[in-house]
């Protein structure tokens, strides 16, 4: 009965192929590298040119998938375990607040929970602006900057602290660079980014 049920469904609403690639994986093997993007040195885990990588980082991102926020979440905690000393606070790029009531989540912050490391996304905060995926590269430039701002009354606490910024994927640095120009005039010691694909 189970299966006859299951595939009715299947033909009435087809399994995304996205959906279908994470749901076969166990694990995702992280390759750790540090990349320059026009001046701009990221860390990055994952390689967005598999297959299997952008089908979790979609799933996660667009669909709210707890198994692909898993995966990604693993290895964001296997990469920190090693680091756990060299960062006092963690930042996930925030949404803006237009994009964050469409989709409901913040897909880096279910991701962090899942790594079960400690994060603040109070402290930033994203003006609304076109989504960065169907810009050129110099209109991403252009479309993020100055678009993060730091909370006044939490600024304080990013003072001398060594700051893990953290992002889905890095394309351009363009998100990271501005949200590095919001996070500078409060005099962080440093400033270290981490993209989980590029």
């Amino acid at each position: 009965m189970l299966t006859l049920l299951s595939k009715i469904l299947n033909t009435i609403l087809p399994e995304r192929d996205n959906h279908k690639a994470v749901r076969k994986l166990s694990r995702l093997i992280a390759t750790p590298t540090i990349i320059n993007l026009n001046g701009f040195t990221v860390h990055c885990l994952l390689e967005f040119r598999s297959s299997d990588i952008r089908a979790v980082i979609h799933e996660a991102k667009f669909y709210d998938n707890l198994k692909a926020q898993e995966l990604l979440g693993q290895v964001l905690h296997n990469f920190l375990q090693t680091h756990a000393d060299a960062y006092d606070l963690v930042i996930p790029l925030p949404l803006s607040t237009k994009r964050f009531k469409e989709r409901g989540y913040n897909q880096m912050e279910r991701i962090l929970k899942q790594a079960g490391i400690d994060f603040n996304s109070q402290l930033m905060k994203r003006d609304d602006r076109p989504s960065q995926t169907s810009l050129t590269r110099e209109e991403r430039l252009e479309n993020v900057t100055g678009a993060f701002s730091i909370a006044i009354e939490k600024a304080p606490v990013i003072a001398g602290q060594r700051i893990l910024l953290i992002d889905d994927v890095a394309t351009t640095g363009a998100t990271l660079r501005a949200a590095k120009a919001a996070l500078l005039p409060h005099q962080p010691a440093a400033i270290t980014y981490l993209a989980l694909a590029h």
